[in-house]
């Protein structure tokens, strides 16, 4: 039961609504325990769903708003973030819902923040619009996508941030993305602070 009660709300989906394109959803349900999970698990296929019908990350957004305004409890919302990526020309259109904006790890080292205005969290308000911007991944660039758990890790009041993320790419520019993602979670998993002993 104490396990559970530490259960969060993030999710992820990867799927092709189209032949040549590949959309990327990340999200986070506010809260933790089953309740988070269960309704984690509800929007993400409520996203996926929708995702069939939209005309892209933005149309996506505006359409699951109002379906989770109605269906999320007053006090609960829903971060996200949806990346539209074309494969064979690097498009990615993006959209984001109260949450961080992706990364781009560039092979030179570099962190490059992906920049748009941001929205509110879906599920708070019917009739809230979203907005899409475009980008361009090159080749040797890597699209991180990630949750508040990792950057608000904390220890003394220092935040892991993008920057602990900067530091784990650039000990590990050339790698699989497997062992990178693992390492990502485990350096931000060290730097917070230990809960105290009872």
């Amino acid at each position: 039961a104490a396990e559970a009660s530490q259960i969060g709300g993030d999710f992820y989906d990867v799927l092709e609504p189209t032949l040549g394109e590949v959309l990327l959803i990340v999200g986070d349900y506010s809260g933790k325990g089953l309740e988070a999970a269960g309704m984690a698990a509800r929007t993400r296929y409520t996203l996926s769903a929708l995702a069939l019908q939209a005309q892209g990350p933005a149309d996506l957004f505006n359409r699951a708003n109002d379906r989770l305004a109605t269906m999320l409890p007053h006090d609960r919302f829903v971060s996200a973030v949806a990346c539209l990526l074309r494969p064979a020309t690097g498009q990615l259109r993006m959209a984001l819902a109260g949450h961080p904006a992706p990364l781009f790890l560039k092979e030179t080292g570099d962190v490059e923040e992906l920049s748009m205005s941001r929205r509110p969290p879906l599920g708070v308000f019917a009739g809230n619009l979203y907005t899409e911007a475009v980008f361009q991944l090159h080749r040797t660039d890597v699209l991180l996508l990630y949750t508040d758990g990792i950057t608000e890790a904390r220890r003394d009041g220092e935040f892991f941030g993008i920057d602990g993320i900067a530091q784990v790419w650039a000990a590990r520019r050339a790698g699989d993305l497997e062992v990178l993602a693992r390492e990502i979670c485990r350096a931000a998993g060290a730097f917070h602070d230990r809960p105290d002993s009872p």
